[in-house]
């Protein structure tokens, strides 16, 4: 269970499932794409060929509303050959009314108009209204409408004025009104035509067409699952028939009137009802294929990871020092290869790692011991004890000590980077007062510092659990560095806290982000540095040894922080 739960047999068995169901998928997406696309088609054309009828039915009832208007006005001159044109003045107006209200009887059907109005062309420009004929249920409304008298009036004068009357007096052609309009609630479109004999201009013949017939008009179009909308361009709706519940897939046309629109809606489940089915065939037989896809692809991930994961369990044994873990992978393929070079491997370090050890004890032997006591030697001929020294040969005495010093600091340092990447330091913890391990190191390095007129500050307090003796170690390497990068009079801060200490000086900054490296050096006051740059990489690895990290950033000077 342990090989499944890992990250590479996820990628592994994702991978393997990519693979053997992307092209399923893929074969589905376009046999259910392309089913969708052809239904969506077919909709499109079916809405389309509806808006277009229903356009049409909207168009016809206006051209009838037209042309009875037209036949009504051939009716006014044959019914009024007694009249002189212009009407004279002692006309009886209530005559006239009664004259287009009979008139308006001969249309058929004889409520398709809400209200016609006769205006005579007595002195063109200005004519006048002779006659009148409403709907009951329209005069009724107006009846009990506050002002209807102005109201009505002001219409009257508007029309008079206005191109509805003018037009067909001026120019003998038909006035059909772009915009419907709501007079007294009820929904109208003005018409008008010219009423003529011969070339003579008789008057003008308007009539508000009964925009509530629209919805019976399209009620021959209505359907199951679809509505119909008639839209006048200004977000009003002049008829509407059929219901949709739910989402709809909508088609808008124009009517060919005005700024009308037809909007036929349809239920999306009626228009997507023919792909439900084979959607759920398809998601069947991708459901079973992914299942076989995945014990498939667990199998296959099972038999990669587990000898990968007996890799990684040896090379981690590897890496806590016990040099003698093996894979002891027997497969005849790729990865039973990797896990017999690894074994190699393996071997031959531990070879190397004793071989190294053999070293690490014969340069310990080799080195130190003659560096030791050349060091006690030129003490002694430093102190005249082989007799007194000239000035020259003091000088020259002194430059041999000093060297054989950095001579040992270097086998110093390579003794103990040897030992660290060998292996062979134990770490034992302890809780340590980490401001009193800092006051301590500070006392060892203050005639160091005063050399320089350097001042070392410790602040804060803090505990950790750490080994004593490596983080000396590494404190004192740390303010051994502060203090050579610091300049002259400068001042080295050692700041405590609670698992954390901090090195600060105030010297140039940190060069690169490369010093943890071996053998990289910096500048102190412009003068190179002597030393082996082994210093800050050793004390990474004893902080690392001691479960902590070790960080470097510039602020106004170099600051070091370990955390434990």
């Amino acid at each position: 269970m342990r090989s499944l739960r890992s990250k590479l047999s996820v990628r592994v068995a994702v991978l393997f499932l990519a693979a053997s169901l992307t092209p399923l998928i893929g074969v589905g997406t376009l046999t259910l794409s392309g089913l969708e696309s052809s239904v969506r088609n077919n909709a499109t054309l079916r809405h389309e060929a509806l808006a277009a009828y229903a356009a049409a039915t909207v168009r016809g009832l206006i051209s009838r509303g037209v042309e009875k208007l037209t036949t009504l006005s051939a009716l006014l001159v044959d019914e009024l050959p007694e009249l002189e044109r212009p009407a004279p003045a002692n006309l009886n107006p209530d005559f006239n009314q009664s004259l287009v209200k009979g008139l308006n009887r001969l249309i058929e059907p004889p409520d398709l108009f809400l209200e016609l109005q006769y205006y005579a062309s007595k002195g063109v420009p200005n004519p006048e209204l002779l006659g009148q004929a409403q709907q009951r249920s329209y005069a009724d409304v107006q009846q009990t409408t506050d002002g209807f008298r102005k109201q009505q009036s002001q219409q009257i004068l508007d029309n008079a004025n206005g191109a509805i009357v003018q037009e067909p007096l001026l120019f003998n052609k038909n006035h059909l009104s772009q915009r419907a309009e709501v007079n007294f609630g009820f929904p109208t479109l003005a018409l008008s035509v010219p009423v003529r004999e011969a070339k003579r201009s008789l008057g003008v013949v308007v009539g508000y067409l009964d925009l509530r017939k629209l919805p019976q008009a399209l009620e021959p179009l209505r359907t199951a699952g679809i509505r119909l909308v008639l839209d006048d361009g200004e977000g009003r709706t002049l008829a509407s028939v059929g219901e949709v519940v739910g989402p709809a897939v909508t088609f808008t046309r124009t009517v060919g009137h005005g700024r009308w629109l037809i909007e036929v809606r349809e239920s999306e489940h009626v228009v997507t009802a023919a792909i439900a089915q084979a959607r759920g065939q398809v998601l069947v037989w991708l459901a079973l294929a992914s299942v076989l896809a995945i014990v498939l692809s667990l199998l296959l991930s099972r038999s990669i990871v587990r000898p990968v994961l007996r890799l990684t369990a040896a090379a981690q044994s590897m890496e806590s020092g016990d040099l003698s873990a093996r894979s002891e992978i027997a497969r005849d393929d790729e990865i039973g290869r990797l896990g017999a070079a690894f074994d190699r491997m393996a071997a031959a370090l531990e070879q190397l790692d004793d071989a190294k050890s053999d070293f690490i004890a014969n340069v310990s032997h080799e080195l130190r011991t003659p560096l030791t006591s050349m060091r006690l030697s030129l003490a002694n001929l430093t102190d005249g004890v082989a007799g007194p020294l000239e000035d020259r040969q003091a000088v020259a005495l002194h430059r041999i000590q000093s060297d054989a010093e950095r001579l040992i600091k270097l086998v110093d340092d390579l003794l103990a980077m040897a030992r660290l990447e060998a292996g062979v330091e134990h770490v034992a913890s302890i809780e340590l007062d980490l401001a009193e391990l800092a006051r301590a190191v500070a006392s060892s390095l203050e005639s160091l510092a005063s050399e320089r007129d350097v001042r070392i500050v410790v602040t804060g307090d803090g505990r950790a659990l750490a080994d004593s003796s490596m983080l000396t170690r590494v404190l004192t390497n740390l303010v051994d560095n502060a203090i050579k990068f610091s300049p002259d009079g400068g001042q080295v801060s050692v700041e405590v806290g609670d698992d954390v200490l901090c090195v600060r000086d105030q010297g140039p900054g940190l060069e690169s982000e490369t010093m943890f490296e071996r053998f990289r050096q910096g500048d102190a006051e412009g003068v190179k540095n002597r030393g082996a740059g082994l210093g800050l990489s050793i004390v990474k690895k004893l902080v690392e040894l001691c479960g902590g990290t070790i960080t470097a950033t510039n602020d106004a000077g170099a600051c070091f922080t370990v955390k434990l």
